[in-house]
């Protein structure tokens, strides 16, 4: 999901910036067939490429896709050798501006791979507010976390309310985000459930996924919502749990919002690294005792207004800087 809308954030200061600009967003995130998601898409195109596809139907989709396209500029996410390797034979041989999005991968997928080779091939890496790898490139520009919305853009108190459908304000709002791989977010799902039975009317508690399968089952085991993005409702959220992902960190911390959350293990996003002490705890177990004695010590807090930098704006003048 961070791919997704990392893309999808920089897309849409790209045509902010330049309202004539046409964008196509390429992904393979099962997150992407989901209604919101496409709603969000007002100007820019989206081509889905099913999740369930082999890396050689992979490769010769998007191969596919970028022979029968014009482009000025390719930015590509994370992986500079393309979803399923397709770009290193293909980079070379493009005549646009190339920007790679640069993260801290896991250094297996650095050793398996010749990638500091496709690096040469970027005209600039945009590090979107995490250390990496190859940051001490010449052509490397580090910004801001990037979001999917600006801080005068979410909502207000009562509006985010509405959105997280809290009636009660003078409770706690707990938030447990569910994301992530199909299991985890039943996992997800299930500790919001032991959060609502153990809090009782003490506390707001809800499940947040965009995943309509999950969002949409509503039970007596707890209140489970459809809020995208999240961000936008984070003024009325006292402690969202979740994982270690770029947008839940980010977001947490960009709007001061309380944070515990379980690292999960990836192949190459290294979720664990991003989290502070603060915010990392070892286990669901832990999460789910934490989060009870939070609450039971909670009292009102004097709320402000979030301010924070976006850095896809950055992001997007260093793009139309290159000739």
């Amino acid at each position: 999901m961070g791919h997704l809308i990392r893309a999808l954030a920089l897309a849409r200061a790209a045509v902010r910036n330049r309202p004539s600009r046409s964008v196509e967003i390429i992904s393979n995130s099962p997150f992407a067939r989901q209604s919101l998601v496409r709603r969000e898409c007002l100007n820019q195109q989206l081509t889905v490429i099913d999740h369930r596809l082999s890396r050689h139907e992979v490769v010769k989709q998007v191969t596919q896709i970028l022979a029968a396209r014009r482009f000025e500029t390719l930015v590509v996410d994370t992986f500079p050798r393309g979803l399923a390797g397709e770009l290193a034979g293909l980079l070379p041989e493009l005549c646009c501006r190339k920007i790679l999005v640069h993260r801290n991968i896991s250094r297996a997928y650095l050793k398996s791979f010749n990638v500091a080779e496709m690096i040469s091939h970027y005209d600039l890496l945009l590090l979107p507010g995490e250390h990496a790898p190859f940051q001490g490139c010449v052509n490397a520009m580090s910004t801001a976390p990037w979001f999917i919305r600006d801080w005068d853009e979410l909502h207000s108190l009562p509006q985010a309310h509405v959105a997280l459908k809290v009636e009660d304000a003078t409770r706690p709002t707990l938030v447990v985000v569910g994301c992530g791989q199909r299991d985890e977010l039943e996992q997800y799902r299930h500790l919001a459930g032991r959060l609502e039975r153990s809090l009782g009317q003490t506390a707001n508690v809800r499940f947040a996924s965009i995943d309509s399968d999950f969002s949409e089952r509503n039970s007596a085991e707890v209140k489970a919502i459809q809020v995208w993005p999240l961000l936008s409702a984070m003024p009325a959220i006292d402690l969202l749990i979740g994982a270690g992902g770029y947008n839940t960190v980010h977001e947490s911390r960009a709007t001061a919002t309380r944070l515990f959350a379980c690292g999960q293990v990836r192949l190459y996003d290294r979720q664990a690294e991003r989290l502070r002490p603060s915010e990392q705890r070892a286990s669901l177990q832990e999460l789910f005792d934490n989060s009870i004695a939070w609450a039971h010590r909670w009292s009102p807090p004097s709320r402000q207004t979030p301010w924070f930098e976006n850095g896809v704006h950055r992001a997007v003048d260093e793009i139309d800087l290159i000739s």
